[in-house]
């Protein structure tokens, strides 16, 4: 589903907005809109001067939740003003459009006459709604029974409208403030027998206008004049604010738009600073926190997650709420409390196949718009992710390492012993010790790892792809939970589970390279099929092995100078798969593009088995793929073309990409604390730096880094391995461990 990846995004707990420059929404521009709980209440919002658009002079992001927009007329308009008046050029109007998003859409509008006469204008504001879901947006079929009404007047402004055949109502409502308001509506031929009525809606206030274009939607055009002296400014001013009205509630109370939302400490307080001797690189990681916060989303619930990306997974993720915990974790420990605890309060609880639940399986993805309050989608709580569980247990267990908070592993201990049930029962589906995969909801995805697209894992020869699927990664993630956790288990007395556990995970790595390692090949299989085959595409997946330390020292070595060849290796990052692979192709989704959180796993993976050299070149790569993208934002992915092919030497946009996305803001994150080779075990009350600066960065500050509630100040300065520690502060007495 193609989108504009320039569009502007603005988001404010859970409501959100993606527009063009110019601060418009556009009907044809796929993804535009205003968003409440995956509802579409705005399919457009355009500003116009006698019908005509606006010339783009300069947008400014203030903030994440606001815009300011500077704007001229790009062609000659006839004064209302009088007979007499002459007309106004190009570029005599500035125009200037300041929204806000709160608990609504709020919008100013100021224009200055730069001409020495007076001048008269028709400023028009128009707006439509669609009331689709996102599911529809993005192409899952909905047979909708019914229709957006016509607008329809309130009190002090408009209403747009829709009832969906599951008997909840989605209300648009618009204030406009301004002089000599009048009110048009545009509607397709389809509502022809209902406009003719429209003249005893809008009494004295209104023209309705047959289109007969198959418009999406009605349109309402607010029309407002304007007299502006030379030299002075006049202004007008809207609210939009979307409601929803359940069957299941009063009649007339809405959804609420700020819940209650349990809180978390303020983010700036919460979050360690990153400063660096390189700009750009401080523009990248300041890029990364506002993204990050703006990510973290209220649910109805109560609850605050980081929603996956904006605008198709504006939601609750398990994967990638994990994954962008984990990445934050030296940084802000907070937000992954808050992840466990919701993700554990949601925890599969019975064989459900629609929704592909399993008892203490972790859920994939949470949706409250009509196609799941409809059941037409299984998402409103859709179970459907193999790599969820594992994670979940994972990170439970990093998290104590970092904070020493045991009292959460008290309160989380069932959903643990839940999830590593679910593992060795449920996700083991054939009984041959691997983690796998097969779908039974129809309406879910054909593959339920991170490469979640249907033509993600495919057979060299073509051959016909069988489940149970048992993709490598996984593996690694179930590794690494259980050594992870029997830590844990053993810190409260339970060494036999502890024991158990250290005793599957050796196991499972002798396992590992046995089935999956390719002596012919020198890699691992991207994954087992059904059928017992190996799946011997050339992947990034087995990256995922370095990270979990599941691979033998000299086999990572094998390993990584396999990820590093040119097939492999943009120079942008990793691709997903090797361009000598049959089914390479560098615009797709998954076979061959560059996604930087895939990435994200090779840092760490590197990191964790030495590769320091090689950890310089791919850290260089996404930073330098940062700097070259809008506000310094690395994308969800990129296309895998090679570097500087073509003309420019520039990352190449991949045209379906959420911005921001949580899983990419939090890799530069990743990134400092690979360079830092920051370590820590909080009951110890120890943390350990192994720098190692790249040429473009020769000093990192960290201040406010927690360990176990302790915080610290440091700073690293040199190249390579040749570089110092300073500790700035240590005002609760870590135990600082270097290696310089």
């Amino acid at each position: 589903m193609p989108m504009n990846e320039d569009l502007i995004v603005l988001k404010h707990d859970e409501l959100f907005v993606t527009c063009n420059d110019l601060g418009d929404i556009e009907p044809e521009t796929t993804g535009a809109g205003f968003y409440f709980r995956d509802m579409r209440h705005l399919s457009t919002l355009q500003l116009r001067l006698d019908g005509s658009p606006l010339e783009l002079l300069d947008t400014g992001t203030d903030a994440i939740d606001h815009l300011t927009v500077y704007l001229t007329n790009e062609r000659t308009l006839a004064s209302r003003h009088g007979q007499e008046s002459p007309p106004i050029m190009p570029q005599t109007l500035a125009i200037v459009r300041r929204r806000e998003l709160g608990g609504r859409l709020s919008e100013d509008v100021t224009i200055t006459n730069y001409n020495s006469f007076p001048v008269t204008l028709r400023v028009d504001v128009v707006f439509a709604s669609d009331f689709r879901d996102i599911f529809d947006i993005r192409g899952f079929y909905m047979d909708r029974k019914t229709r957006p009404d016509l607008p329809r007047t309130i009190e002090r402004g408009f209403e747009l409208t829709y009832e969906s055949a599951a008997n909840t109502r989605y209300l648009t409502r618009i204030h406009c403030e301004g002089t000599s308001l009048a009110a048009e509506i545009r509607a397709s031929k389809d509502w022809d027998h209902e406009i003719s009525q429209m003249g005893t809606l809008l009494p004295g206030r209104d023209r309705v206008v047959r289109v007969h274009d198959q418009l999406p939607a009605p349109v309402l055009i607010l029309k407002h004049q304007l007299e502006i002296d030379g030299g002075s400014s006049g202004s007008l001013r809207f609210t939009v604010e979307p409601l929803v009205i359940s069957d299941q509630r009063a009649p007339e109370e809405p959804w609420d738009l700020t819940p209650p939302a349990r809180s978390i400490p303020r983010w700036t307080q919460n979050t360690a600073d990153v400063l660096t001797d390189n700009e750009e690189f401080n523009a990248v990681i300041s890029r990364s926190s506002s993204d990050l916060r703006t990510l973290v989303t209220p649910l109805p619930s109560g609850d605050r997650i980081i929603a996956a990306g904006i605008p198709w997974y504006v939601a609750a993720f398990g994967r990638d709420s994990l994954i962008a915990s984990r990445q934050l974790l030296p940084f802000n420990p907070d937000i992954v409390a808050a992840t466990l605890r919701y993700l554990a309060s949601v925890q599969g609880e019975r064989v459900d196949p629609w929704r592909d639940e399993e008892p203490g399986k972790i859920v994939h993805e949470m949706r409250y718009g009509e196609m799941a309050r409809s059941n037409i989608v299984p998402h409103a709580r859709y179970y459907g992710t193999v790599d969820a569980t594992p994670l979940f247990v994972l990170l439970v267990a990093d998290y104590l390492r970092w904070t020493g908070d045991d009292a959460l592993f008290d309160e989380l201990r069932s959903n643990v012993d839940l999830a590593l049930e679910w593992i060795d029962r449920w996700g083991d589906s054939n009984g041959d010790g691997l983690l796998d995969y097969q779908r039974y909801s129809e309406r879910g995805p054909q593959n339920q790892g991170w490469k979640d697209s249907d033509n993600s894992v495919q057979h060299i020869d073509g051959r016909e792809l069988r489940g149970p699927v048992a993709v490598i990664e996984v593996q690694g993630y179930v590794y690494a939970a259980r050594l992870a956790i029997a830590d844990v288990y053993e810190r409260h007395g339970d060494s036999d589970r502890a024991a158990q556990l250290r005793a599957a995970a050796a196991d499972l790595r002798e396992r590992i390279e046995r089935v999956y390692w390719q002596p012919e090949r020198d890699y691992f299989a991207e994954a087992i099929d059904g059928d017992g085959r190996r799946v011997e595409s050339l992947t990034s997946n087995q990256a995922h092995l370095l990270f979990a330390g599941a691979v033998d020292p000299k086999r990572a070595r094998a390993v990584t100078d396999r990820l590093l060849k040119p097939d492999m290796f943009s120079g942008w990052g990793v691709r997903t798969l090797a361009s000598t692979m049959p089914h390479y192709n560098p615009m797709s989704y998954h076979n061959g593009s560059v996604w930087p959180h895939d990435n994200g796993f090779v840092l760490w993976g590197l990191r964790r088995y030495a590769m320091l050299d090689e950890l310089e070149s791919v850290a260089t790569a996404l930073f330098d793929a940062a700097t070259r993208f809008r506000y310094n934002r690395l994308p969800e992915l990129m296309c895998g073309f090679p570097r500087g092919e073509g003309v420019r030497e520039m990352p190449i946009s991949y045209p379906v990409s959420c911005s921001p996305q949580a899983w990419a803001a939090g890799v530069p994150y990743v990134i400092v604390e690979t360079l830092l080779g920051l370590r820590a075990d909080a009951h110890r009350n120890q943390v350990v730096l192994d720098p190692w600066l790249p040429s473009w960065l020769s000093e990192i500050e960290v201040r406010g880094l927690r360990v176990g509630g302790r915080r610290i100040d440091v700073v690293v300065s040199g190249y390579r391995d040749d570089v110092s520690v300073r500790v700035k502060s240590n005002p609760d007495h870590l135990t600082v461990i270097t290696s310089t």
